[in-house]
């Protein structure tokens, strides 16, 4: 399951939560530790409950700031929910007991996280990445993920790593992040006392991802220096945690990339031996363009997904399947919400 994030510095808010979801709540006091906490994190965050006492701004702002494929729930002086659901603001009033929390959260999570797994689609190229991903999630051998953006690669790393370590967590983290001051921090972890600011010890990255998979998304943004850096721990799955000692993780690597690796090889933007290292298997994810016989499925699963009732006529359905869709499912999915919100008539118009 995915984390569940609390902005909130009301510990009987906390224990309510637990008991209601019947899983463990990482609690964040402020929205501004919360905001750094989800940008690092995007990738491994399934719900966010922001209690209005907790923010600094109003909340509706402050949660249209979270990345929009997050669902959000905002209690307002804890009676009145607000959630973000794919691009809308839903205003539910409701007393805050443990029963609502039971009921809706856990249909959030189920509607929101569980469904995002699934590959719809029955073409040819569909079924031979389901089929190599039956074999793939049976070893350990590291797996990169290549296509456009928008493609679904971060829902097959996801479905890799429920079939290799279905009762572990995944760690995710946007390669991006790790060309920052934060890098070391972000993979090894530190010791309390570290460096000036250390006030308490953080277990890294790599060291959170022993016995589990760990997702590496955007690799081709990675730095020459962070290569090396990480190529040693691929190899020897060992590392010293930043004023500590040296320690152990065996971690599954999975990697991402929108970008030709061997073109960044070749552009001496990725070390050869690095490349050789994360590249054993491959799966290469076709564009929406490259089956077109599975938007139709798409447009109904997501539809239903959204709870809209209304359909496209057959000229609108043939329009949407012969669009370009450089953006893949992710602008797919943004035409479904649009479509759904903005069109007033019996049937769903193209906005």
């Amino acid at each position: 399951m995915k984390e569940i994030i609390l902005l909130s510095k009301d510990a009987r808010l906390r224990t309510l939560c637990n008991k209601a979801i019947n899983s463990r709540v990482k609690m964040i006091d402020s929205d501004a530790n919360a905001f750094l906490y989800i940008n690092a994190n995007i990738n491994n965050i399934g719900i966010i409950i922001v209690d209005e006492k907790a923010l600094t701004t109003d909340p509706v702002s402050y949660i249209n700031k979270i990345d929009n494929n997050i669902p959000s729930i905002c209690i307002y002086n804890s009676n009145i929910f607000i959630h973000k659901n794919y691009g809308k603001l839903i205003c539910i009033s409701k007393n805050l007991t443990n029963k609502f929390l039971t009921q809706d959260i856990n249909n959030f999570l189920d509607d929101n996280i569980t469904s995002n797994y699934d590959l719809i689609g029955k073409s040819k190229s569909l079924q031979k990445i389901k089929s190599l991903i039956e074999v793939l999630s049976k070893v350990d051998y590291p797996i990169h993920l290549s296509g456009e953006t928008g493609t679904g690669k971060t829902i097959i790393a996801y479905i890799i790593h429920k079939k290799r370590h279905p009762n572990k967590e995944m760690q995710c983290l946007n390669c991006s992040e790790l060309n920052s001051s934060l890098m070391e921090t972000l993979l090894f972890g530190n010791k309390k006392g570290a460096y000036t600011d250390a006030k308490e010890g953080k277990a890294g990255i790599l060291e959170k991802s022993n016995g589990s998979d760990l997702f590496l998304d955007e690799i081709g943004t990675l730095s020459l220096n962070a290569q090396e850096r990480l190529l040693t721990v691929i190899e020897s799955k060992e590392f010293r945690v930043v004023g500590g000692d040296t320690i152990k993780s065996e971690f599954s690597l999975i990697t991402a990339s929108n970008e030709d690796l061997k073109l960044l090889v070749k552009e001496k933007r990725m070390r050869l031996d690095f490349y050789y290292r994360i590249e054993t298997f491959e799966i290469k994810i076709p564009s929406l363009r490259e089956r077109k016989e599975d938007i139709p499925l798409l447009i109904e699963f997501y539809l239903k997904k959204i709870k809209e009732k209304r359909r496209f006529q057959s000229s609108s359905l043939e329009e949407l399947i012969n669009r370009k869709w450089e953006g893949n499912i992710r602008e797919l999915n943004r035409v479904l919400q649009r479509a759904s919100v903005l069109s007033k008539k019996e049937y769903l118009e193209i906005i």
